[in-house]
């Protein structure tokens, strides 16, 4: 019994050692500061040191707070604004890792997980505990094997090819079977080849350290780093890069500039073939179609108050971005049909005027 215990003790030990281990800096518990005592200190100086401890300390709701209490005393402080604001995308940043190895963790078993289940479900199939938890285990699939192709996607945009690899092979484990398959193939044809591009530059840049004190270096090799440097550059576009392209695409949007979004949409997908744009194509799409419905209506009042040239003009541009559109294209059949009646009522009533007054 007492062997029993001991075992159960140690056991623990570990695993709460490997927990702290794995979690180095975040397991320390945050401390709550009394908003009396928050408000009794009225030295910026202070506060901001208190802030960057907490900072240091991973106890983001602590700094935000003391940042809070500095903006307070000095609102026109632009440091302290700027201060804040990078505190809270740290906490943001800091959360969104822990989510991600949240999500790793549950891939990591949820297969395994469905597999016992399903063994279970088919040894005793009228057990409504088994079947709800299957269930569940089964509808998790979608949302994780998103998770782990995104985690694919962003380990290409910063040369972690070994992650990507990783990521691709946990979501390949699912029984969740996904339709996209030639976007799967891409994003592991892309990791190989920035594998590949990985190694060929490492091995060169052994190969020129260990030859450093040499006099002479053939030119071959020379040119054989630089392109592989070069091919390794290309595969592994910056993030930043992907951001500044999709914030760009968002503000075309914003400001009804659809004609540069769906280019920067093109500029995305070519030069990051391994990034799934579909949200955004949606997004263009409704924004367009909300546009295009708006501006039609606009359109029927100007023409309901006799003013058919000027509903054409506002009708006319929207084809370019609805050109199926039915309703719109109505409306432009009857707008010209009766805009030429009218100039035909007009030169025959010049042509009888000139009749007559000969």
């Amino acid at each position: 019994m007492k062997k029993q215990i001991a075992s159960c003790c140690i056991l623990a030990i570990s695993l709460f050692m490997a927990g702290c281990q794995l979690n180095k800096g975040v397991l320390l518990p945050s401390v709550s500061i009394p908003p009396a005592k928050l408000a009794q200190i009225n030295d910026v100086e202070e506060l901001k040191e208190k802030a960057e401890q907490a900072i240091q300390r991973q106890q983001w709701s602590d700094a935000l707070a003391y940042y809070q209490r500095a903006k307070e005393l000095q609102p026109d402080d632009e440091a302290l604004q700027m201060a804040y604001q990078n505190t809270l995308d740290q906490r943001n940043i800091h959360i969104t890792k822990l989510q991600n190895r949240l999500y790793l963790l549950q891939a990591s078993v949820l297969s395994e997980e469905i597999k016992l289940l399903q063994g279970m479900a088919a040894a005793d199939p009228n057990n409504p505990t088994v079947r709800t938890k299957l269930q569940q285990a089964m509808s998790k699939q979608g949302d994780l094997h998103r998770f782990l192709v995104e985690c694919a996607e962003a380990a290409i945009a910063v040369a972690r090819p070994q992650r990507g690899k990783e990521c691709l092979e946990m979501a390949n484990k699912l029984p969740y079977k996904s339709a996209d398959t030639e976007h799967l193939a891409l994003i592991n044809s892309t990791l190989d080849e920035l594998t590949k591009a990985h190694q060929s530059t490492k091995a060169s840049s052994n190969k020129k350290t260990a030859n450093s004190t040499e006099s002479s270096l053939t030119p071959v090799a020379d040119n054989q780093n630089v392109n592989n440097t070069n091919d390794y550059k290309i595969l592994a576009l910056t993030k930043v890069k992907r951001i500044e392209l999709y914030e760009k695409f968002n503000e075309a949007v914003q400001h009804q500039q659809f004609k540069e979004a769906q280019l920067l949409l093109n500029e995305i997908q070519q030069s990051q073939p391994y990034y799934r744009t579909r949200k955004q194509h949606n997004q263009l799409k409704q924004a367009i179609s909300v546009y295009v419905k708006k501006q039609t209506q606009k359109g029927i009042e100007l023409y309901s108050t006799g003013d058919p040239e000027g509903a054409l003009a506002i009708w006319q541009p929207l084809i370019e971005l609805a050109p199926h559109n039915e309703e719109l294209n109505n409306h432009i059949s009857r707008a010209k049909r009766f805009i030429s009646k009218l100039n035909q009522l007009q030169e025959n009533e010049n042509a009888n005027s000139s009749t007559k007054t000969q």
